[in-house]
């Protein structure tokens, strides 16, 4: 049976032409989905995003923005690449905010299924130099009080290094770069929205894992335009540490952007990634490599007594996942 997770929803939508008339449409569907759930028995109140008051009936709007065209427009301004950030963080509040009873009660917990990550590791796959410059701020520099919440987002940023580096274009890749932005913790988006230099730098390195997912036609041509607005943005000082995302830009084979990504010239896809075709959208995952996770990546899972998400260990995780391939294996058979 095909995922129903709110970023697959959003995927199905990826070989339609890029209209503002498809835009609409694709984001009321998934409107659809998010108002089946009932959510203003779930919630304590509005929420409030970047100063604006969000209740239940207005996250509709929220998933038109997610995959309105007007980001895309000729004549949007620089730098919407913050717009999409904030949209898409407002999908991690309202992961956080839905009661998880109201999910379980409605059969929609799905819709909120994601990638675990592992941000321990992650933070060994990040480019030392992105490292360096997060731990060569100065006492005196007004962004000294910042560098853990930068330490922290390199983490979210070593995952996606790290799939790539180790899954190659594998079943996890797609979603885990599209649903970057709901792990966000929300002292980088106000850095972000204040248009740091450093929280600028990151977005743009996140951008180049855009180039990747370009079979999804509301990511097409980010990349390309938002490296160099923030390259122009940031001004000559910051070239250099932006050489390797201006690379990317206009490449257009996922092949070459992985290669540069990653620094390696003749790096090849490995593992599961081996096999599959971004472009034709054969590599969405099954049911056992998304779930839900808390905002560190955690893997949780609901407990029926308590009506809570409760976290669970890797061994759990693992019993769960053999537990469902063998129960599709055996599907497959008949």
């Amino acid at each position: 049976m095909p995922s129903r997770t709110l970023f697959s929803w959003t995927l199905s939508s990826a070989s339609l032409p890029s209209s503002s008339k498809t835009s609409v449409m694709t984001s009321s569907l998934l409107a659809r989905f998010i108002t089946a759930s009932k959510p203003s028995r779930a919630t304590a109140g509005p929420l409030k995003l970047q100063n604006q008051r969000l209740s239940p009936p207005s996250w509709p709007v929220l998933l038109v923005g997610l995959a309105s065209q007007m980001f895309r427009e000729s004549g949007t301004k620089d730098l919407y690449i913050l717009d999409w950030m904030v949209v898409w963080s407002g999908i991690g509040v309202m992961i956080n905010v839905i009661k998880p009873a109201v999910l379980w009660e409605y059969g929609l917990p799905e819709l909120f299924f994601r990638p675990p990550l592992d941000l321990d590791g992650a933070i060994h796959h990040v480019p030392g130099r992105l490292l360096s410059l997060v731990f060569s701020i100065s006492e005196d520099d007004p962004e000294r009080p910042h560098i853990s919440t930068y330490y922290n987002v390199l983490k979210y940023l070593g995952t996606l290094y790290a799939e790539l580096r180790n899954g190659g274009f594998g079943p996890v890749l797609t979603p885990r770069i599209l649903t970057w932005f709901t792990f966000l913790p929300r002292p980088f988006i106000t850095l972000s929205t204040a248009r740091k230099p450093l929280a600028l730098l990151i977005l743009a390195h996140y951008a180049m894992f855009t180039k990747l997912v370009q079979h999804i036609w509301w990511v097409r041509g980010i990349a390309d335009r938002e490296i160099p607005g923030i390259v122009r943005y940031l001004g000559p000082k910051w070239a250099p540490e932006l050489a390797v995302a201006m690379a990317t830009v206009r490449l257009q084979a996922p092949l070459d952007v992985a290669r540069v990504i990653l620094a390696n010239p003749a790096w090849l896809p490995v593992g599961e990634g081996a096999g599959c075709v971004l472009e034709l959208g054969t590599c969405w995952p099954s049911a056992p490599l998304l779930r839900m996770v808390d905002q560190e990546g955690r893997p949780q899972r609901y407990d029926r007594e308590t009506q809570r998400l409760i976290s669970i260990g890797p061994e759990e995780v693992t019993r769960e996942m053999n537990v469902v391939r063998i129960s599709l294996s055996a599907t497959s058979l008949h």
